[in-house]
């Protein structure tokens, strides 16, 4: 029996729908993570948001996010591990990225400076 090419086009389109509806993955954090952040709006949703795409796959720009949400809530030791932890895959990237490094090592800072403070 033979298959005509727009049968297997059909075919290998299901397949790939069908692969990315099954990917555990959450879709890459963007504006929605960004909206809840910056807008203050729900910061527990977009940290949980944020903690679920980092466990999956941890880039240094989403684990800085979540330094930064982590600080909003006023979790200090949260906010200074996730920025180290940026830090670490920022520094790891080819070329390395400071700048990213950079703002890690700003939010450390003031993580520190707002913890003391908290005392």
């Amino acid at each position: 029996m033979a298959t005509g090419g727009s049968e297997v086009a059909a075919i290998s389109t299901t397949a790939t729908e069908a692969t990315r509806n099954l990917s555990p993955a959450p879709p890459a954090p963007t504006e929605f993570e960004l909206y809840y952040d910056d807008s203050h709006k729900d910061l527990r949703q977009a940290l949980d948001w944020m903690t679920q795409t980092n466990a999956l796959d941890p880039k240094f720009w989403n684990v800085y996010t979540e330094a930064r949400i982590r600080l909003k809530m006023n979790d200090y030791q949260g906010a200074i591990e996730a920025a180290q932890h940026s830090k670490q895959l920022a520094l790891a990237t080819t070329p390395p990225n400071l700048t990213y490094a950079h703002l890690d090592d700003a939010l450390i800072a003031e993580a520190q400076r707002q913890a003391q403070n908290a005392k």
